[in-house]
């Protein structure tokens, strides 16, 4: 799937919203603390309804500290990762993607792409949902998506 930048449901980072890093290192460890006070599933219960299609997301811990960790991680990758509710519930949703033979309680990837920007940069981010094997809730059968990781993708031209 193409996606095309779009100015107008970009999310907007200054890129100061967590105040002055002397390191990478530190700016990560910024991020951890912010996804984990304001929208990590594991410690606000929270869950993120994507707009364009209905699709509810739990953001763990796990998907947070993989796009921190990924070794091209640029101080930009870092501070999307603040900007992922936003991100998810601006999102369109691409080609469902394959099956995820890694674990076996995984159904299959689903990929969302958004526009985001940061300060003058502007960015399409892909992230990629796990969505885990139907379970019986409350007598019916449902699928639980988790974030799994984050990349940025420019910076692009408007």
């Amino acid at each position: 799937m193409e996606y095309a930048y779009d100015e107008e449901n970009a999310v907007q980072l200054t890129g100061n919203e967590l105040g002055t890093a002397h390191s990478l290192k530190e700016l990560k460890d910024k991020v951890r603390q912010y996804a984990r006070e304001n929208f990590v599933y594991d410690y606000t219960g929270k869950e993120f309804e994507i707009k364009s299609c209905g699709n509810s997301v739990r953001i763990s811990m796990g998907g947070v500290k993989h796009t921190l960790g990924h070794p091209k991680a640029s101080e930009d990758d870092m501070y999307a990762v603040i900007a992922l509710p936003k991100l998810l519930e601006r999102s369109i949703k691409g080609e469902d993607g394959e099956t995820y033979s890694k674990r076996p309680n995984i159904n299959r990837v689903e990929r969302y792409y958004a526009s985001l920007k940061i300060g003058k940069n502007r960015y399409i981010a892909e992230m990629i949902v796990l969505v885990e094997k139907g379970r019986e809730e409350k007598g019916t059968l449902s699928h639980v998506r988790f974030f799994h990781h984050q990349r940025i993708k420019g910076p692009v031209d408007p």
